[in-house]
C-alpha cells in the first residue's frame, strides 16, 4: 500500500507540482538553483513518506513512545544541520538541501527500529506478499490518511518558494529556520499524547470512554503546554544565542517568530483531536488538510503583496483558526460525549493564555 501511495505521490510532484511551482520558480533571481532545490524536495519527500510505514508498524505494536524519543532526536539533529548551513553562509537553497537530506534519516531511522524491535517479525521486503483482503480493508482508509499527510506537506514545500520570490535571502532563511525550529518544538510535544494513542484506541474500542476523557485530558495538556513553552524559551533565548555568532542569518524576527507559534499552537490542538476522533476509525484527514492547503496558499498570495512576510504566519493561522482547529474540535468533542468548555478549560485554554499574554509581553518589552 505504501508503495503504491509513494508512487503516487512521485508522479504528482514532479507533474502536477512542477507545473504549479514553475512561474515561481522561473521568476527567482536563480532559477537553475530554485529547479535543483525544488527537484530535491520531490525526491525526498516521498522517500519520506515511504517511510511512514514503519512508523505504523512501530504504532501497531504499541512502541509509540519510543519512535517519538528517535524522532524528537533526528528532529535536533535536522534542526542542528540547517542552523550550522545558515552561519556557515549557505543561502536559502542551501538550507532547503539541507533540511531535505537530513529529512531522509527519519526513514532509515523508523526501520531501523521495526526491523530491531522485534526482530524476525517484520517483513522489509519492497513488495511484500499481496493480499486481497487486507487491501480491500487497508486501502479506503490509508490513501485518505496519505492525501491528508500530503497535503499540508505541499502547501508548506509551495509557500517556501513563493516567499524566497518576494524576499531577500535574509528573509527567506529566517522563515525557513522558523519552520525548522517549530517543526523541532513540535516533535518534542507530540508524545504526551501521541505515545497514548494505542491505549486511547483501546479505550474507545471497549466503550470506557470516561477511561479516554482522562487519558486524552492529560496527554493533551501537558503536550499543549510543552509547545507552548518549547516556543516562548526559544522566542528568549534564541536571537541572544545566534547574536553570539555575528552572522548575517540571526534568529527569526520576534513578530514573525510567535506568529508562528500561535499558527502551529492551532494546529496542534486541531491535530490532537484528529487523532483523538481517528480512533473511531473515521478518517477525515484528507479533506480537512487538503481545504486548509487550499485557504493557506489563498491566503498567502493575497496578503504577500500587502504585508510582506509576515503574510505567511497569519495566512496559516487564519487557515488553522477558520477550519482546521475548529472542525476537529467539533469531531472529537462529540464523539466522546464531551462539551467545548466541560473539555477545554483543562487542556487548550490555559495554554492559549499564558502563550497569547506573554508572547505579547514578549514582543513589546523583549
Amino acid at each position: 500500500i505504501f508503495l503504491v501511495l509513494t508512487g503516487i505521490y512521485f508522479l504528482i510532484l514532479f507533474s502536477f507540482g512542477s507545473w504549479v511551482v514553475g512561474d515561481v520558480i522561473d521568476g527567482l533571481e536563480n532559477p537553475t538553483l530554485g529547479w535543483a532545490a525544488w527537484f530535491v524536495m520531490a525526491a525526498s519527500q516521498p522517500l519520506a513518506f515511504l517511510g511512514k510505514k514503519y512508523g505504523c508498524y512501530l504504532s501497531g505494536t504499541g512502541l509509540i513512545a519510543m519512535n517519538q524519543r528517535y524522532a524528537a532526536v533526528i528532529s535536533l539533529v535536522s534542526t542542528f544541520a540547517m542552523v550550522s548551513s545558515l552561519l556557515l553562509g549557505g543561502g536559502i537553497f542551501t538550507v532547503i538541501l539541507v533540511g531535505q537530506l537530513t529529512s531522509l534519516l527519519s526513514l532509515f531511522r523508523a526501520r531501523f527500529l521495526a526491523l530491531r524491535a522485534r526482530p524476525g517479525r517484520y517483513n522489509d521486503s519492497l513488495f511484500g506478499t499481496f493480499s486481497p483482503e487486507i487491501w480491500s480493508v487497508a486501502w479506503p482508509t490509508a490513501w485518505k490518511s496519505a492525501i491528508g499527510l500530503i497535503s499540508l506537506t505541499g502547501a508548506t514545500h509551495i509557500s517556501v518558494l513563493l516567499y524566497s520570490k518576494s524576499v531577500d535571502a535574509f528573509e527567506g532563511s529566517s522563515y525557513l529556520l522558523a519552520l525548522k525550529l517549530i517543526s523541532m518544538v513540535s516533535q518534542i510535544a507530540n508524545a504526551p499524547l501521541y505515545s497514548k494513542l494505542p491505549i486511547l484506541g483501546r479505550l474507545r474500542g471497549s466503550g470506557d470512554l470516561p477511561g479516554l476523557v482522562r487519558l486524552a485530558k492529560k496527554g493533551m495538556s501537558l503536550a499543549t503546554l510543552t509547545f507552548v513553552l518549547g516556543v516562548l524559551a526559544l522566542a528568549l533565548v534564541g536571537p541572544q544565542i545566534f547574536e553570539l555568532f555575528k552572522r548575517e542569518v540571526g534568529f527569526p524576527p520576534t513578530g514573525l517568530w510567535l506568529m508562528f507559534g500561535l499558527a502551529i499552537l492551532f494546529q496542534r490542538i486541531g491535530a490532537m483531536h484528529l487523532q483523538l476522533y481517528t480512533t473511531t476509525n473515521h478518517i477525515v484527514w484528507h479533506w480537512v488538510n487538503g481545504v486548509t492547503g487550499i485557504i493557506f496558499i489563498t491566503l498567502l498570495l493575497i496578503l504577500m503583496p500587502k504585508i510582506g512576510g509576515m503574510a505567511l504566519p497569519i495566512s496559516l493561522a487564519i487557515a488553522y483558526l477558520a477550519l482546521y482547529m475548529p472542525w476537529c474540535t467539533f469531531l472529537s468533542l462529540r464523539s466522546i460525549k464531551q462539551g467545548f468548555w466541560e473539555f477545554e478549560r483543562a487542556v487548550s485554554l490555559p495554554a492559549i493564555c499564558l502563550g497569547v499574554s506573554s508572547g505579547i509581553v514578549i514582543y513589546l518589552y523583549g
